[in-house]
């Protein structure tokens, strides 16, 4: 007799219509949100097919950021592989080839001038690299380092000290934005 009851009320409300918003989000498209505004929902958005690894997402301002990985898929029309790709406050327009940066991100951070995305090397020797990118001349500079592994996580105080660190007890840091990584 419970199983009936039970059955019973869940086909009720199996059939109830679901209540209308009071407060609907935009539709997943529009991207149109004033400056400032941080009163927005999430949404999903998709910039890579399977398998594909995104490694982090770096903002200079609402039009202007970056998402760093191992990718792969036609988010920009005719690209097949990218290592990051670039939001200019409507959509993923610019991809980021193997050739500019050389390594597959696993992290990214940076301040108003400067963004590092740390990683492996992309062309397989199994060693720690990363790409810096100075937002002001809109250049990418590559850097292999001869430790084995990946770096995976890299920070930065915001004044151009970053510290990057990764497999076997590798520490990286980086004093000033001229400065060589010690």
């Amino acid at each position: 007799m419970k199983n009936i009851l039970f059955l019973s009320l869940a086909l009720l409300f199996l059939g109830c219509p679901d209540k209308p918003c009071t407060t609907c989000p935009p539709p997943a498209t529009n991207c149109d949100y004033p400056a400032g505004n941080r009163s927005f929902t999430w949404r999903l958005d998709t910039v890579a097919w399977w398998p594909s690894e995104v490694g982090g997402v770096w903002a200079f301002s609402d039009s202007d950021a970056y998402v760093m990985g191992n990718m792969h898929g036609s988010t920009v029309p005719g690209q097949a592989s990218y290592l990051g790709l670039h939001w200019n406050g409507k959509q993923w327009d610019e991809p980021i080839d193997y050739y500019t940066v050389l390594h597959l991100s696993n992290d990214v951070t940076g301040d108003d001038h400067y963004m590092v995305s740390v990683g492996y090397w992309a062309v397989g020797d199994g060693k720690a690299g990363l790409a810096e990118f100075d937002n002001n001349t809109k250049r990418w500079k590559a850097l292999q380092f001869r430790t084995s592994g990946d770096l995976r996580s890299v920070w930065t105080d915001g004044k151009g000290y970053f510290i990057a660190v990764g497999d076997n007890g590798m520490v990286y840091t980086k004093d000033g934005y001229d400065a060589e990584w010690v």
